[in-house]
């Protein structure tokens, strides 16, 4: 049984739960699965992998046992009798697409490896009350040829530096991080490399599986992007008698992590709008100016600044403020002519002052 715990919990009251389990679907039985499944409560997401596309809807109604959320679910195309699915709470997650690497995603290879094993699946989610948005990713590499787990781990890589928004990326990475200090496998050091990955290790290392020819952590939680400044802990559950596993149980253990991190306050404003009047004019275009080449005020608001939305304010801005004014060429970017939210991210701030949105 690999069952991954991940809670995360922001200041300002948003939290994630997050579970993924490897459910074993050669040996287990689906009903115990299920029971074990509903057993465990307070979570928003979760992942599964080696999931029998029939049992896939009796999964998804057994984690909704208990929750005051409503549950939805997705399943990989890839992988036959050893699936991928991941649970969601749609009353508290968006999902904004699902993404298989199976040679679907533009730009990124067929990692199911001609559909011989399960491609990893990712789902994009905004969190309703907040806009965050993240990629939750479930994973479960091959295990029968190491030149190919290798592959899959750079490839997976890549992936994730391609992203501008957080990953959770977790599931049965078959990485074989040999106990008490590893090294892991060499796909585990492909998937490393460029420290794209960061992995939240366990306070106690101890093997996250049943067989006695091992004594290694196949599963694990990595987090990629702004998610590696999240504080975070992690650690391995025994349960009793867990090990060795049953013919109706999976052969792993539980491991369990928390984050917590700060969210943006969401800002309003009107794009261009530099002095915070309440509308645009030569006075905006002229603040700019003055605060490039003067440098007698900053804007209070940056964002409002950054007319072209580009990401930086430079004399660009001006010029897109003074050609939209005067030669009518095209207008800044949204929100404008209204108060509204910056729909692209950027390191910009913005202070909550001026007019009045």
């Amino acid at each position: 049984m690999t069952l991954l715990i991940l809670i995360c919990s922001a200041l300002n009251g948003e939290q994630i739960h997050v579970i993924t389990w490897n459910v074993e679907s050669g040996d287990n039985d689906r009903d115990t699965i299920a029971n074990q499944i509903a057993d465990l409560q307070e979570f928003d997401v979760l992942g599964l992998s080696e999931v029998r596309k029939l049992n896939a809807a009796e999964y998804t109604m057994a984690a909704a046992i208990g929750e005051s959320g409503i549950f939805n679910s997705v399943i990989s195309e890839t992988g036959n009798d050893d699936r991928l699915l991941i649970i969601y709470d749609e009353s508290k997650y968006e999902n904004l697409g699902k993404y298989e690497l199976n040679g679907s995603v533009a730009g990124f290879p067929d990692l199911s490896l001609g559909n011989r094993v399960r491609a990893p699946l990712a789902l994009k989610l905004k969190i309703q009350s907040s806009d965050l948005q993240f990629f939750f990713m479930v994973n479960h590499l091959i295990r029968s040829d190491a030149e190919e787990r290798q592959y899959q781990a750079t490839e997976i890589r890549k992936w994730a530096e391609a992203q501008s928004i957080p990953v959770i990326c977790v599931g049965d990475f078959n990485f074989d991080y040999n106990l008490p200090s590893g090294p892991g496998n060499r796909a585990m050091m492909n998937f490393l490399t460029n420290n794209t990955f960061k992995w939240i290790q366990p306070s106690s290392l101890i093997k996250t599986q049943c067989s006695n020819r091992y004594n290694s952590i196949l599963d694990f939680v990595f987090v990629s992007g702004a998610a590696k400044e999240w504080e975070a802990k992690s650690e391995i559950l025994v349960r009793p008698n867990d090990c060795p596993d049953s013919n109706e149980t999976s052969d792993h253990r539980p491991v369990t992590g928390m984050f917590e991190f700060t969210l943006e306050e969401k800002v309003f404003f009107i794009r261009g709008d530099v002095n915070r009047s309440g509308s645009i004019n030569l006075s905006d275009a002229m603040f700019i100016l003055f605060y490039l080449f003067v440098e007698i005020e900053n804007p209070s608001c940056f964002k409002a600044a950054d007319v072209n939305d580009d990401g930086r304010v430079d004399i660009s801005d001006s010029l897109y403020s003074l050609s939209y004014m005067f030669l009518g060429t095209s207008r800044p970017i949204t929100p404008f002519p209204v108060c509204g939210e910056d729909m692209t991210q950027d390191s910009l701030s913005c202070e909550q002052s001026g007019f009045d949105c």
